[in-house]
C-alpha cells in the first residue's frame, strides 16, 4: 500500500479510511472512492488535530486516526483484535452448518481479506448469485440444494443474506 492517500485514490485502504473516519466522528458514504467528501472528513480531522491540512491520509493523518480508532474501540492495537482469528471462522461455520474453508473463502472475496466494516465483522454471502453462477456454468444449482440450504437458494431474500458478526453476537438481515 501506498501510504499517502489523496482525492482520485481507489481501492480497500480508502474504505478503510472511511471507515475509521466514520467511526470516529465523520459520517461519511463508505465506498472506496477519496472523492471531495473523504478529502473534507480528512481535512477536517487534520483541523482538529492540529496536524498539516492537505487533505491527504499520509503517515501522521494515518497515524492519529488509527490511534484514535483503536482507542474508541477500547484495543491496544487495530490488527490484532479487528482481524478474525482461526476460531472466529470455525465458530461461524458450526453455527451455520458450513464447512470452515467455505467460510474462508466467501470472506475473503468478500471483504478483501480485511473483514471489518465500522467496527463489526463483515461477512457477506449470497446464495442466489451463487445460484445464479452455477447456472451459468451450465450447472443445475437445484439438483445441488439439499444439504446446501444455508449457501445455496433462488431468492435474494434468504434470511442468511448478509451476516454481521461483532465479538460475541450474530445478526442476520434479510
Amino acid at each position: 500500500m501506498d501510504s499517502l492517500l489523496k482525492r482520485g485514490s481507489k481501492g480497500e485502504f480508502v474504505s478503510l479510511l472511511q471507515e475509521m473516519l466514520c467511526h470516529v466522528l465523520y459520517p461519511i458514504s463508505i465506498d472506496g472512492r477519496f472523492g471531495p467528501e473523504t478529502e473534507k472528513s480528512v481535512l477536517e480531522f487534520q483541523r482538529l488535530h492540529q496536524l498539516k491540512q492537505d487533505g491527504m491520509a499520509g503517515t501522521k493523518t494515518w497515524a492519529l486516526l488509527s490511534d484514535l480508532f483503536s482507542k474508541k474501540n477500547g484495543l491496544k492495537t487495530l490488527q490484532p483484535a479487528a482481524f478474525l482469528k482461526e476460531s472466529d471462522f470455525e465458530a461461524f461455520a458450526t453455527q451455520f452448518d458450513l464447512e470452515t474453508a467455505v467460510v474462508k473463502a466467501v470472506h475473503e472475496v468478500e471483504s478483501n481479506g480485511r473483514g471489518f466494516s465500522n467496527g463489526k465483522i463483515k461477512l457477506l454471502f449470497e446464495g442466489h448469485i451463487f445460484w445464479k453462477e452455477l447456472l451459468r456454468r451450465g450447472i443445475a444449482p437445484a439438483t445441488l440444494v439439499d444439504g446446501n440450504e444455508n449457501i445455496l437458494y433462488k431468492i435474494t431474500s434468504h434470511p442468511i443474506s448478509i451476516i454481521a458478526k461483532t465479538n460475541t453476537n450474530v445478526y442476520k438481515k434479510p
